[in-house]
């Protein structure tokens, strides 16, 4: 018999940051080793050892963190993993497909399908850094996690998988929409908000 699903996950061990090009090689790839077959490119001038497995979800993450430079964080389905809740498994298409891993940042950077990337204002208590990842808070994440995906549905198994995970209350995250409510977001956003905190809340487990 299979053991019960944890809605909690704890990030694997031996997971690898990317390294910028070293010209002495001691703490990254040489300018030639990294145009060689031992590692692996993860974004502008950052790279990892070609043997890291890049399809882990954590490790995705933690690679494309790195496009983070100061002002930003990691955010929505991402942030939530990376907090622990094992229903944000980065994936779609029942796991056929891969969700970008989704950043706030003001940075300019290139066009990466392995990305999502969004300009929108980040309060400074709304962002920390865990495990060397700069991460949204719970309340955060979840709320960029909502106005993400494309039904109320899918905005209500948000709320509740968040919950079961023990990141956050259906009623803590409803009290954040409420202290939320004028600041810049879209009407249609609100009442998917609005609609989806309720129907979790008339929840008591699953989606």
């Amino acid at each position: 018999m299979a053991p019960p699903w944890d809605p909690r996950c704890v990030r694997p061990e031996g997971l690898v940051a990317p390294t910028r090009v070293d010209p002495g090689g001691t703490t990254g790839p040489t300018r030639g080793q990294a145009r060689g077959p031992a590692w692996r490119r993860t974004s502008a001038g950052m790279y990892v050892p070609s043997n890291v497995d890049g399809e882990v979800v954590e490790q995705r993450i933690l690679e494309q963190s790195a496009r983070v430079r100061g002002y930003g964080a990691v955010t929505a389905w991402a942030a939530l993993r990376w907090h622990g809740a094992a229903f944000f498994d980065g994936t779609t298409d029942a796991g056929r497909g891969l969700l970008p891993v989704p950043l706030i940042t003001h940075t300019k950077l290139c066009p990466d399908p392995r990305v999502a990337i969004t300009q929108e204002q980040l309060a400074p208590t709304e962002a920390l850094e865990i495990g060397g990842v700069p991460c949204t808070t719970i309340q955060r994440a979840l709320f960029d996690e909502v106005r993400r995906v494309e039904s109320v549905r899918e905005a209500a198994c948000a709320i509740a998988m968040a919950a079961a995970a023990r990141l956050i209350s259906r009623r803590l995250f409803a009290t954040y929409l409420a202290q939320r409510n004028g600041r810049a977001s879209p009407m249609l956003a609100r009442q998917r908000l609005s609609h989806a905190t309720s129907a979790a809340l008339r929840k008591s487990s699953g989606c």
